[in-house]
Formats: structure tokens, sequence, C-alpha cells
């Protein structure tokens, strides 16, 4: 990226994050709970609670995310997220007690609130100043697109 600027191809690639991340971890619960719930035999509330985990951590950590945020850039926080998003759904596959499942929510949780939108749109206005509003508005249809792709 160029200071001032923002290419479309850079504006694409975020907007691609946005749409992956929220695919794998927002919706991921509904396109593979059936399959979870019948090779672990746990209820809905078992297998769906891991995602209102990770809302809980967002909500929490949220407070703590805008000053580092303001001292390291978006970028940053978006490559650490979408890492520790990485890192949880790995463990995911792995996990057959729901303890563990609750904690690996955790970690899902804080890469959430790390890679997604807060942390895009921090980089865009960061990057171009109030030109972004345009690719902020590209980035959300893109991030948006997911709950159907995914």
């Amino acid at each position: 990226m160029t200071q001032g600027y923002l290419t479309g191809r850079t504006i694409f690639c975020i907007g691609m994050t946005q749409l992956i991340n929220w695919g794998i971890t927002f919706y991921m619960p509904g396109v593979f709970g059936a399959a979870i719930m019948a090779e672990t035999g746990w209820s809905s509330g078992e297998t769906f609670s891991g995602l209102s985990v990770a809302m809980l951590v967002m909500g929490l950590v949220s407070p703590l995310i805008g000053p580092v945020m303001a001292r390291t850039g978006g970028r940053t926080l978006m490559m650490a997220g979408t890492l520790a998003i990485t890192i949880g759904c790995f463990l995911m596959a792995f996990t057959y007690s729901t303890l563990a499942w609750d904690a690996v929510w955790i970690l899902t949780g804080a890469g959430m609130r790390l890679a997604l939108y807060d942390a895009a749109f921090a980089m865009l206005v960061e990057t171009a100043g109030a030109e972004a509003r345009k690719a902020i508005s590209l980035v959300t249809l893109l991030g948006g697109l997911a709950s159907a792709a995914f």
C-alpha cells in the first residue's frame, strides 16, 4: 500500500479477508453444527455455545483493543487476529470436550475482535483518511457476502 492511497487490489484483498474471516468464524457453526453434534454427541446448546463465548470475549476485549490499535495500526492487529482465528479453527478440528471447545472459542473470539471490521476499517482510515469512505463501503459489502458464500 502506498501511504494515502488505496488501490482497487488492496480494497479487494481486505474485503476478501473479511469475507473469509466472517465465514470461518461467525457462520461456521451454522454450516457444520449438525456434523459437529453427530460426531461429538453434544447437544445444540453445547455445540453453539462456542460462538456465544466468542461474542462475549469480543465484547470484553473491545475496550482494550482501541488503544492498541491506535498505537500499532490495523494491519498488525488484522494479521494477529487472522492467525488466532486460523489456530482456533485448527484446534476445533481436534476438540472433543465441551470445556476445550469453549476454550478454543475464547482464542477465536479474541482473533475475531482483532481481524474483523474494526481493524480493517482502522487500517483503511489510517491509510487514506477521509478518502477511505468508499473503500469501507466496498469492504463491508464483501464481508456481508460471507452469509451467502458460507
